[in-house]
């Protein structure tokens, strides 16, 4: 994304000066998107009523990378919340971008 803003950013008047904060947003967006791909793709193994927690097997294994991993609801809520916040941040620069352009 980084090198498409800087290949871009000619085309606008005043550049792009919220491509280092798209590019920081993106960049925090792959933690959430780890955890929501391993809940969304790897197998649901085992639950731990004692603890609540589900224990997420990987569909692929990966270098440096847990084969599974346990989950809480909490963790499950604080990625949604991550992605809601990203959502927001996106949305509030590209809202900053549009309002340069009607100028």
């Amino acid at each position: 994304m980084k090198k498409l803003i800087k290949e871009h950013q000619s085309k606008h008047v005043d550049g792009i000066p919220e491509g280092s904060d798209i590019v920081a947003c993106l960049r925090g967006a792959i933690p959430p998107s780890d955890v929501r791909n391993m809940l969304a793709h790897g197998h649901w193994w085992a639950f731990d009523v004692d603890t609540e927690t589900i224990t997420v097997r990987a569909t692929t294994a990966r270098p440096n990378e847990e084969l599974h991993r346990d989950f809480t609801e909490e963790d499950i809520q604080r990625t949604v919340t991550s992605f809601e916040d990203l959502e927001a941040e996106l949305f509030a620069l590209q809202r900053q971008i549009e309002r340069r352009r009607r100028r």
